[in-house]
């Protein structure tokens, strides 16, 4: 059998052949010249990884492998540590904030509240408008003491003398009168309190 050609030969060995072309490739090889051929194209490539064997067989640097990975798996360890505090921080600090700024805007909330003071001479007669629509019409001789801001939780002010009170409807703070001898608890309605 004649040998093929040596593009025919890489061609097959490449696995770019049609199957006719590596069959009779195949049949060549399967003779004595053709296994003489094969045992030298395969000692070939041997002698061309024996050349540049000293940088397949360099010496691999093991600490510094076993270093850089001991340090990966540390600095993982610590951004998810840090993530965890985050998650616990974050939060905590946004409530807070928020908490602060709802004091500043409603007063009283963890502060102590500030107070005014309104007293009405003998002969006359007024009104107290509260910051919630809330009005007090305060008779001669009273005396009136409320927040500047009412609380988040309840509306308290303490009357001397007589007043009369319409108070706006809020469930979720209840409007308080205090006087000498008790309290005076609603939701909202008009009702008159004479201390």
């Amino acid at each position: 059998m004649n040998r093929p050609s040596e593009e025919l030969l890489h061609k097959t060995l490449e696995n770019r052949a049609t199957a006719a072309e590596a069959a009779s490739v195949a049949e060549w090889l399967a003779t004595d010249s053709g296994q003489a051929w094969a045992s030298r194209y395969i000692g070939r490539d041997f002698d061309r990884r024996e050349a540049c064997g000293d940088c397949e067989q360099a010496e691999v640097d093991s600490e510094r492998i076993f270093t850089r990975i001991k340090s990966t798996l540390t600095r993982g360890r610590r951004r998810r540590i840090l993530f965890r505090v985050a998650a616990v921080v974050i939060p905590v600090v946004l409530v807070l904030g928020v908490a602060l700024r709802l004091d500043r805007q409603v007063g009283g909330i963890f502060s102590a509240a500030e107070y005014d003071e309104f007293v009405v001479d003998r002969g006359r007669r007024t009104q107290c408008l509260f910051q919630d629509g809330s009005i007090a019409y305060l008779n001669s001789e009273s005396k009136i003491i409320y927040p500047v801001k009412f609380g988040l939780f309840e509306r308290r002010i303490r009357l001397e003398g007589e007043a009369y009170f319409k108070v706006e409807h809020n469930t979720r703070r209840p409007f308080i009168v205090e006087f000498e001898g008790g309290e005076i608890r609603v939701l909202g309605t008009s009702f008159n309190v004479k201390a």
